[in-house]
């Protein structure tokens, strides 16, 4: 990934609890001349600057049979909106996209242990169900629940290399970041008020 030095995030942390964040991820892997893009939720297990990845795709996605040994990428994204040079005090400037991605870069491995993947498909309902007021129960019957693990290919991706790039305008006066901040905030668009609240937090940490 293109990572000029003032966009360039090496917190591993900040990093992992961004993925954790915003889990639904891009899962791109090489596959016989070709490439797998898969896009999919994920869990980040561990710690320590050691971090695992791991997920779920339909045995009917030939990406699954591309995973084994091969180094995979995840690209998950945050927020991000248009910037217009209207904001800045000199108006003679180009328009902009400001984002925030993280890049997981790792050795996949499919999960074939039956009793694993049937706690990954678990501790997955549990990481979204618990953000509603009344979570589903899981109570499938067990033949069917059975069947329907036949149906999912398991993996973990052991994380190798980070890279983070929050391009939120850092390049610019501090008069065109807080104009650029106050404007994003005011919109009427959902990706660039919620792209606001990120660089606030991002300014407090």
């Amino acid at each position: 990934m293109y990572l000029p030095r003032s966009f360039r995030v090496q917190d591993k942390n900040r990093l992992a609890a961004f993925m954790r964040r915003y889990s639904f991820a891009t899962m791109v892997t090489p596959a016989a001349g070709d490439v797998a893009i898969t896009h999919l939720p994920v869990l980040l297990d561990g710690g320590d600057e050691q971090w695992t990845v791991r997920g779920h795709v339909a045995r009917a996605n030939p990406h699954w049979q591309a995973l084994p040994g091969a180094r995979t990428t995840l690209v998950f994204h945050g927020p991000h909106s248009y910037i217009s040079p209207g904001w800045y005090d000199d108006h003679n400037e180009v328009p902009t996209w400001n984002y925030a991605v993280v890049h997981a870069h790792g050795r996949a491995r499919l999960i074939e242990d039956s009793n694993a993947l049937d706690r990954l498909v678990d501790e997955a309902i549990d990481q979204y169900e618990e953000l509603h007021d009344s979570p589903w129960n899981r109570r499938l019957a067990p033949e069917n629940r059975k069947r329907q693990l036949e149906y999912i290919v398991g993996f973990e991706i052991a994380i190798d290399q980070l890279e983070g790039k929050f391009k939120l305008g850092q390049n610019r006066s501090v008069s065109d970041q807080q104009s650029m901040r106050l404007a994003l905030s005011e919109s009427g668009d959902d990706d660039s008020r919620a792209l606001a609240a990120f660089i606030e937090s991002f300014a407090r940490e």
